[in-house]
């Protein structure tokens, strides 16, 4: 169940506005700032993905493309003019803004994503604690390490593999720790070439890091394989 957090402070938003970056990839992503009366900045970028299911929330883009994929100025434009005049002035209330975000004044995915990240980095340093204990309280309950999944199978437009599915994750389950976690998904990931071979499928590198599989089949592709 969610809660509302009362924010007990009187800074406010000073400015908001937006810069154009480039990810790991080099492609134009979005990054928004929230300047606080108190004088500190609290930033966040949010990534532009490569594929683009049917039911996703759409981007702001540009027409133009001065890079590998379209640029993100008017998003910038949006943010710095529009955003920067209706949140002027507000508490650095991630609830509220989401709020407006949602039904006042609807838009682009990656704009309201940035804003409202920005913004709850900034409510978290009003509230004197970390993101994560926020968005606990947000929830009700108390901080805890999320489990770990790990980027395995590359497919769809991540790959030129014949998987149709986008990621096949690697999840540890149990009760086990960080350092376990990880100690098994390296296990896997190294396994799961040497098993390839035996079956005569090849294994490259994906867009995102995970295996891509020379397979015609539409299907998460190898099966049946217990580590």
């Amino acid at each position: 169940m969610k809660v509302n957090v009362m924010i007990k402070s009187s800074i406010i938003i000073k400015k908001v506005f937006a810069h154009q970056v480039l990810n790991s990839l080099g492609h134009p992503a979005l990054q928004c700032w929230i300047q606080l009366s108190d004088g500190s900045l609290h930033g966040a970028s949010v990534p532009s993905g490569t594929s683009v299911g049917q039911y996703e929330v759409k981007e702001t883009q540009d027409l133009m493309n001065c890079h590998s994929s379209p640029t993100m100025y008017q998003a910038c434009k949006h943010i710095s003019t529009l955003w920067n005049k209706h949140l002027t002035g507000m508490t650095p209330d991630v609830q509220k803004i989401d709020a407006l975000l949602e039904t006042e004044l609807p838009l682009a995915g990656n704009i309201a994503l940035a804003i409202s990240y920005a913004v709850t980095r900034a409510q978290a340093h009003v509230e004197g604690v970390q993101v994560y204990e926020l968005i606990a309280q947000f929830m009700n309950g108390m901080p805890s390490l999320p489990s770990c999944m790990f980027n395995l199978i590359n497919g769809g437009v991540h790959a030129n593999g014949g998987i149709a599915f986008q990621e096949c994750l690697v999840i540890p389950s149990g009760s086990l720790s960080l350092f376990e976690e990880m100690q098994w998904a390296v296990r896997i990931l190294e396994y799961l070439p040497r098993f390839c071979k035996t079956l005569a499928v090849t294994c490259t590198t994906g867009l995102e890091g995970g295996y891509v599989l020379s397979t015609q089949q539409k299907s998460p592709g190898v099966t049946g394989s217990t580590y």
